[in-house]
């Protein structure tokens, strides 16, 4: 016989152990914690949304604990804890969030201040951005990215306010050669 509390539901949700270092929120542990493993997750709000319907509004759980570090894929799994009035929804829905649904779920963590978000392709493997200087010639600068996620990246150090950055891959880029520079807002694009 199987005994299962059907008023929570809980996600477990895997996430790269460098996200989750750089991400979450842990409360302090002091000296109140005995054993060697994470401390408590600080709770915070999740959004969970049904890969079937991201339109909808999600249900909303909270982040409750770790649950186990995997060292083949380096990978930290954390439950969201939802209770069930909020998995049945807001009677708008047709389905409740059940077990075995494909879902998305947004954990919010710390959160970046001064940074750019650029397309991936506008920073190198070695972390190197191209910008256009004063005088439309090319200058190679050392960026610190702080996150990757899908195809953008989050420059924190390297690039400042009014900077041109370069958003075309370039391949062996000569240093201080003149530019030519297409405008950005022809073709419909922002440039801030």
């Amino acid at each position: 016989m199987t005994l299962v509390d059907d008023t929570v539901l809980e996600i477990h949700v895997s996430l790269d152990s460098r996200d989750a270092r750089h991400w979450l929120q842990f409360e302090p542990i002091g000296d109140r914690q005995p054993t060697a493993w994470f401390g408590n997750l600080k709770p915070v709000e999740c959004t969970i949304r049904w890969t079937e319907d991201k339109a909808a509004s999600g249900w909303i759980g909270m982040l409750k604990r770790v649950v186990k570090f995997d060292q083949q894929t380096r990978t930290l799994t954390v439950a969201v804890r939802v209770n069930a009035q909020s998995a049945r929804g807001d009677g708008a829905r047709s389905l409740p969030l059940v077990e075995g649904m494909f879902c998305t779920v947004d954990i919010p963590g710390w959160t970046m201040r001064a940074v750019y978000r650029l397309p991936r392709q506008a920073v190198t493997f070695e972390n190197k951005a191209y910008l256009v200087n004063a005088d439309n010639r090319l200058k190679t600068v050392d960026v610190r990215v702080e996150r990757i996620e899908g195809e953008y990246v989050y420059v924190g150090q390297g690039i400042n306010p009014g900077d041109t950055v370069i958003l075309t891959r370039l391949i062996d880029p000569l240093e201080n050669a003149l530019l030519e520079i297409a405008d950005a807002t022809a073709n419909g694009e922002s440039t801030s």
